[in-house]
């Protein structure tokens, strides 16, 4: 009987040993694959990018690319998080 609950608490000890090596070397291994480290690349807007109009006016992009009125640049670009 000692023998026996000697051993159920060896196992368990050495299970949980077991499982606290395998996550560990998991998220090394996760971690050194790239997806536990993310990273985030700026591009910065060239001046050139930038044309300041008024309503009415006729403007013809020198690039191709899309226009973002100022509601937009309020609503969407300067969200705050709540």
């Amino acid at each position: 009987m000692r023998k026996r609950n000697r051993r159920q608490r060896l196992f368990k000890a050495l299970s949980g040993v077991l499982l606290t090596v395998t996550l560990l070397g998991s998220l090394l291994a996760f971690q050194g694959c790239g997806l536990l480290n993310k990273q985030v690349v700026l591009f910065p807007i060239e001046q050139s990018d930038i044309v300041l109009l008024k309503g009415g006016e006729q403007f013809t992009a020198p690039k191709q690319g899309a226009f973002l009125s100022d509601l937009y640049i309020q609503e969407v670009m300067e969200a705050k998080i709540k």
